[in-house]
C-alpha cells in the first residue's frame, strides 16, 4: 500500500502516524544491528588483548627467572672475588 492509498482511506494524520512508525521501527532494527556488529568488534578486540596479555605475562615471568638467575650468578662472583681478594691480602701480609 503505498501512501496516497493510506491517506485516502484513514487520513493524513494517522497515515503520518504509521509511516513514522515505521520509520521507527525500521531506525531501530538497524540500531540494534550496528550495536551488535559493534559488540562483536569489541568482544574480538578484547580476547586479542586478553591473547596479548597472556602472552606478556609470561614473557614477564621468564625474564624475572633470568634475572634471579643472573643476580644468583652475580652474588657468587662477587663472593668467589671476596675470597680471592682475601687470599691475596694474606699472602701480602695486610
Amino acid at each position: 500500500m503505498d501512501f496516497t492509498t493510506l491517506v485516502q482511506s484513514v487520513g493524513f494524520p494517522i497515515a503520518c502516524c504509521v509511516a513514522l512508525g515505521m520509520y521507527l521501527n525500521n531506525k531501530d532494527k538497524a540500531d540494534r544491528e550496528e550495536r551488535r556488529i559493534d559488540k562483536d568488534a569489541d568482544r574480538a578486540r578484547e580476547d586479542k588483548i586478553l591473547e596479548t596479555n597472556a602472552k606478556l605475562l609470561a614473557t614477564n615471568e621468564q625474564l624475572a627467572e633470568s634475572v634471579k638467575v643472573i643476580a644468583t650468578d652475580l652474588k657468587q662472583d662477587v663472593t668467589r672475588t671476596e675470597t680471592k681478594v682475601d687470599k691475596i691480602l694474606e699472602k701480602v701480609g695486610v
